[in-house]
């Protein structure tokens, strides 16, 4: 639990820190960039063209699967009101039994991804941290919502493992892929 929470804290020095840098201007922030500039060219390799077999879902996962051991997860981005890490490659997904506030009649929450209509615990207990990380085991510094078209609410199938610093409380799965279900248009 406390590795979990050092690499959150550390995450989120790391994102103000390469925030600062990119806004500075100069020869650090052109550093800075080029650093990000290849890590951009890893993420698309992990973008699958089609749909991984037999995913389960979050909540069976859970149960279904040791660490270490390959799996395949299907949910919505969503569970929280800011599911996608801003400049790391990593995302919270959330269970499809999770009801999302657009799907109750007549709710006009503005982020209906972060399934405010549900009990506390009940989303605790259905979402995943998701995260592409180098060979270091450290989160690709990449957003993803600019390299792929991931977004809140997107349903999405992740193949990967769960980390070995996953616990019960805090469940990670380093991914190795990622799948982009088809968004509806018809709405």
């Amino acid at each position: 639990m406390k590795k979990a929470i050092h690499i959150l804290i550390g995450l989120l020095s790391c994102a103000g820190i390469l925030t600062a840098l990119a806004g500075c201007g100069g020869e650090a922030s052109e550093s800075a960039r080029g650093a990000v500039a290849s890590e951009l060219a890893v993420v698309p390799a992990f973008v699958l063209t089609s749909a991984p077999a037999d995913p389960m879902g979050v909540v069976e996962s859970f149960s279904a699967a040791d660490s270490g051991e390959t799996i395949t997860v299907t949910g919505r981005v969503g569970g929280m009101a800011s599911p996608i890490t801003a400049g790391y490659a990593a995302f919270v997904l959330a269970d499809e039994s999770l009801l999302f506030c657009d799907e109750v009649e007549g709710d006009s929450c503005p982020q209906p991804w972060d399934a405010c209509c549900e009990d506390p615990a009940k989303i605790k207990a259905s979402r995943v941290l998701v995260q592409f990380v180098d060979e270091a085991g450290m989160p690709l510094p990449v957003d993803l919502r600019e390299v792929t078209d991931l977004k809140e609410n997107r349903t999405v199938t992740v193949k990967g493992r769960f980390a070995g610093q996953s616990t019960p409380e805090s469940p990670i799965i380093l991914a190795e892929g990622l799948y982009l279900a088809e968004e509806d248009t018809s709405g």
